[in-house]
């Protein structure tokens, strides 16, 4: 179950994708185009929470820097 935060954060990405979707219509971008540019956005939201968990990391000297290990109801992942 998602806490308040995660879906918080997932409802804003809905959000800024929507209105992407309505800015890409509004200025006629081809199918390409439109998966270019979301691809951007991910990679850049993507980019941005690595480099928010690589900085709280850094405040951790046990945990090693490119790698934080989240335990999960099915286990434990290593996300880098």
């Amino acid at each position: 179950m998602a806490t308040k935060q995660q879906s918080s954060l997932m409802e804003e990405v809905s959000k800024a994708q929507e209105t992407l979707h309505s800015l890409f219509d509004e200025i006629g971008l081809t199918r390409c185009d439109r998966e270019g540019r979301q691809e951007s956005l991910f990679a850049a939201l993507k980019t941005a929470l690595q480099d928010q968990m690589r900085s709280i990391i850094a405040y951790v000297p046990l945990l090693p820097f490119d790698y934080v290990l989240l335990t999960s109801r099915k286990g434990k992942k290593y996300i880098g």
